[in-house]
């Protein structure tokens, strides 16, 4: 199995997500999401990777996209 969200620095691992358009301005145009994982052990990074992904998607969630969406409609 691949983990392109998991990347090493040095000897400590990465979790990167890429932020969706949509999100940006909200997130003062941030493209991406970096999070240390603390760990140079790949096994336990892949773990603590699933761990970040699913807090970054639940921080997306928060997040109220569909007024966006409306307003970029209506400029349209």
């Amino acid at each position: 199995m691949k983990w392109p969200m998991l990347l090493r620095r040095g000897t400590i691992y990465y979790h990167r997500q890429v932020v969706p358009l949509a999100l940006r301005p909200l997130l003062s145009g941030r493209k991406e999401f970096w999070k240390s994982l603390r760990t140079s052990d790949l096994e336990e990074a892949k773990a603590l990777s699933l761990r970040a992904g699913q807090e970054v998607a639940r921080l997306f969630r928060s997040f109220p996209v569909r007024t966006m969406l409306g307003s970029q409609n209506r400029d349209a």
